[in-house]
């Protein structure tokens, strides 16, 4: 009788337990943060910098920002990008192509961007005087 009732129990409770364990496994992946939060706005980073420079050095930041802030392609997160990517995910015929361009595309964006910032902060401090290049590394995005 007790052979009957393993044989009989076995299999649910290992159905059961298998269930139990996925559950578990999409809760603790399933709230583990999500996707990482957005790079800051450069703009709100300057104003910040601003804020905080001795004014002589408040006016090199602002004058370099003005200078570059055009040429600045927009940048992460670009509002669209996964809804792009989505659709083309769900496009039948699949485009493998287009999806390495989407992504190439924005690469190539947010290399321009970076490159764009780092030149405008390495001038910048270049033309600060110490105590401003001081501050500057102290601000925390």
């Amino acid at each position: 009788m007790i052979a009957f009732l393993r044989r009989r129990w076995m299999p649910v409770t290992l159905v059961a337990s298998l269930g139990i364990n996925m559950f578990l496994v999409g809760f603790i992946v399933g709230n583990h943060g999500g996707p990482p939060p957005p790079p800051p706005d450069p703009q709100r980073i300057v104003d910040r910098a601003i804020e905080i420079l001795p004014p002589q050095d408040a006016a090199v930041l602002r004058a370099v920002w003005e200078r570059l802030r055009p040429s600045i392609p927009p940048g992460p997160p670009l509002r669209d990008f996964p809804l792009r990517v989505k659709a083309i995910l769900l496009r039948e015929p699949f485009d493998a192509a287009a999806l390495s361009r989407l992504f190439d595309e924005q690469d190539r964006r947010d290399e321009e961007r970076r490159a764009l910032l780092r030149t405008g902060l390495i001038e910048a401090a270049s033309a600060m005087s110490p105590e401003g290049r001081k501050r500057l590394a102290e601000l925390r995005p």
